[in-house]
């Protein structure tokens, strides 16, 4: 171990063991135990966990007013661009937090953890079926009178932990065992805290923004992004079915985060020369709400399983999603009556396993079934199979 490595190795176990602990412990001896009528949201995943839940908040909420409370919300800042103009007003107020602040700066741990511990929360809600350790712990650091989860998932936490995060929730709704996709899965919490179904349909709002450049008339939206590289297929790769969908008459608009940018410039590199003017590289140029814009006038969408994949889905956007199996039955795929115009394209697609929908042994096979086993020509006919109905 280099010296860097040990030094980073120190210090995640100084964080853990120590810095971060102590600050929990520091705000929790202040716990007020003289509570405000307000309920707390806690909803604080990536994009896509946002964008799959975002519907049952308008639920949430009128179902707390109507017992006379004030609902606040505690969210990701990673998804403030979207929350903000489309969901804030539902709120009476909206904390914001940066998950990696929070996990690795005690400063700003104690500063959140403090001004949240102001609002006396009677009521924290965490909205989520996998969670994350420090997530649930925020109940336990702030005390509410009442704390009510789902029974933990199987993802993130191992079994001990689970059985830890539980003791700090003074209500736990019932999860049933099997594999369910994320959106039904945030139905099963809100129609459990509500005692009626809830029954929606999985959709996204076409955005009305100016998008601050300039769209060809007709084209195919390629979104390269993930989160993780085993998520991706390699650039040249992207630039193929770029290079093919621009050879049946689109052209090709390339979007994504700052740290995306990359990446969409190694496609372009690898886009013969005639073809470049036809390919339009915008990653890092739009924020999340001008993006989801640019999807929604999309002929299709094509990439890898990532937030706005399911943006473009809650659209009906024809949609061809890349995708592992390493969390499939849960993002992916879709249940047939919610993602009509979206085809699901794993390296294990033909197989029995798949065809029966037996998750559970495909994510033990996860190995086996890389999203770089996922071939061009599987693509292009996935493609295909849409854009044929697009016209």
């Amino acid at each position: 171990m280099g010296l860097k490595e040990t030094y980073l190795y120190w210090k995640d176990l100084w964080l853990e063991r120590y810095a971060l602990p102590s600050v929990d412990e520091q705000v929790g001896k202040e716990a007020s135990y003289t509570y405000q009528n307000v309920v707390l949201l806690v909803k604080l995943d990536a994009i896509g966990d946002y964008v799959l839940f975002r519907q049952y908040l308008p639920l949430l909420v009128q179902h707390y007013r109507n017992q006379g409370k004030e609902v606040h919300l505690l969210g990701n800042e990673i998804w403030k661009g979207i929350c903000e103009p489309l969901d804030a007003y539902l709120f009476d107020k909206v904390h914001y937090i940066n998950r990696l602040a929070f996990t690795r700066d005690p400063a700003y741990r104690k500063e959140k953890l403090q001004l949240l511990q102001n609002e006396r929360y009677e009521t924290i809600v965490h909205t989520s079926f996998h969670r994350l350790y420090w997530i649930d712990k925020i109940s336990q650091v702030l005390k509410p009178k009442q704390s009510v989860a789902s029974k933990a998932g199987p993802l993130n936490l191992e079994i001990e932990k689970r059985k830890e995060i539980m003791a700090w929730h003074s209500h736990i709704h019932p999860s049933v065992p099997e594999i369910m996709h994320e959106f039904e899965r945030g139905g099963e919490l809100v129609s459990n805290i509500l005692g009626i179904a809830t029954n929606l349909r999985f959709q996204f709002p076409k955005p009305e923004v100016s998008i601050p450049i300039a769209l060809p008339q007709k084209f195919v939206t390629i979104f390269s992004g993930a989160g993780a590289e085993m998520r991706k297929w390699p650039a040249e790769r992207y630039a193929e079915i770029a290079e093919w969908f621009i050879s049946i008459g689109y052209e090709v608009v390339l979007p994504g985060a700052p740290a995306d940018e990359a990446l969409c410039d190694q496609i372009v590199e690898f886009i013969s020369v005639e073809n470049r003017f036809k390919v339009h590289n915008v990653a890092g140029k739009t924020n999340l709400l001008e993006t989801s814009a640019i999807l929604g006038k999309s002929a299709l969408v094509f990439g890898n399983e990532t937030g706005f994949i399911h943006v473009a889905i809650g659209m009906d956007i024809p949609t061809v999603c890349l995708a592992g199996v390493h969390h499939i039955g849960y993002f992916v795929p879709y249940p047939a009556n919610q993602a009509k115009q979206a085809v699901i394209l794993t390296a294990a697609n033909n197989t029995p396993e798949y065809q029966n929908q037996n998750w559970e042994l495909l994510q033990k096979r996860q190995a086996n079934y890389p999203v770089l086993g996922i071939g061009i020509e599987d693509a292009k006919e996935a493609c295909y199979s849409l854009l044929s109905h697009e016209d």
